[in-house]
């Protein structure tokens, strides 16, 4: 039996939007956030703290390849980082009002298409 916790979802705009690699990764981080909002763990700016090594060790993205997707995420607008404490650590904050314009910019596009 295939156990939801372990699951994944992918939608298809969110890979034509970022390429494959940063929707998945933005996929994990989106889910991570929406389990501590049901939580009331975000902390009071709506941030939470995620190591990228553990995001490695659940998906197998680089290091490097992980700082790539922040990057191009963050110039997106679609998340916020901010980094604090020692050891250092990011604390994300998607940005759910700019991802969803995207989404629907897109839709509005490919809607256009057909």
């Amino acid at each position: 039996m295939l156990e939801l916790e372990g699951v994944w979802i992918i939608t298809k705009g969110i890979v034509r939007l970022f390429g494959i690699d940063a929707a998945f990764w933005l996929t994990v981080i989106l889910s991570k956030q929406e389990r501590l909002k049901h939580n009331n763990q975000l902390n009071k700016d709506g941030y939470f703290s995620c190591l990228q090594k553990e995001i490695e060790r659940d998906t197998t993205l680089s290091l490097d390849k992980q700082t790539k997707i922040i990057n191009q995420l963050k110039m997106e607008g679609v998340i916020s980082v901010k980094t604090k404490g020692l050891p250092r650590k990011n604390y994300y904050k998607v940005n759910e009002n700019i991802l969803s314009e995207k989404l629907q910019n897109l839709n509005s596009i490919l809607d256009l298409e057909n």
